[in-house]
C-alpha cells in the first residue's frame, strides 16, 4: 500500500501477472498522500488486459488511485472476461456513476456466440466490489 507506484510501476506489475499462477491477492491501493499510487490510463489498460488473462488473483485493491470513469471502462473491459477475481476494491477514485455503470455491466450474449461456462464470466462472478467515496450518486448505485 501506499508505495508511490505510478502508471508506469503499474503497468509493469500487470504484464508480469498476466501469467500469474501463484498469486491471489493483490493490494494497490493508497492511503494519505505520501507514496500515492498512481494507476493513470496506461495502467488502466494495463489492468484490463491481466484480468481478461488472469486465472488466478482472486481479489484486487485498487483504492485511492484516482481511477476515472474512462479508467474503469477499460478496467471493465478485462473484467468481463475473467474468471478467477472474486473481490474488488475501487474505493476512493472518480468513477461517478458512468464508470459504476461500466464495472457493473454484464455484456449481452449473443446466442450461439459463447458457451455456457463463458457467459457466466466478469461482473457476475464479484462476490465483493467496494465503490465508496467515488462521487456515485443513487443513479449509479442502481447500476450494482
Amino acid at each position: 500500500r501506499s508505495a508511490g507506484i505510478g502508471p508506469v510501476g503499474q503497468a509493469t506489475l500487470f504484464a508480469a501477472l498476466r501469467a500469474n499462477t501463484v498469486l491471489c491477492t493483490l493490494d494497490l491501493g493508497s492511503v494519505g498522500e505520501i507514496g500515492r499510487n498512481l494507476i493513470g490510463m496506461e495502467g488502466c489498460g494495463a489492468c484490463g488486459e491481466m484480468l481478461a488473462k488472469n486465472t488466478t488473483l482472486s481479489a484486487l485493491t485498487l483504492s485511492s488511485n484516482r481511477i476515472s470513469a474512462e479508467g474503469a471502462t477499460v478496467i471493465a473491459e478485462g473484467l468481463r472476461s475473467n474468471v478467477a477475481l472474486r473481490t474488488l476494491d475501487l474505493s476512493d477514485n472518480h468513477l461517478k456513476d458512468a464508470g459504476v455503470k461500466e464495472i457493473t455491466r454484464v455484456e449481452d450474449v449473443e446466442e450461439g456466440q459463447k458457451n455456457e461456462k463463458e457467459a457466466q464470466v466478469g461482473a457476475r462472478l464479484l462476490k465483493s466490489l467496494n465503490l465508496a467515496k467515488n462521487g456515485v450518486t443513487d443513479r449509479g448505485f442502481g447500476y450494482v
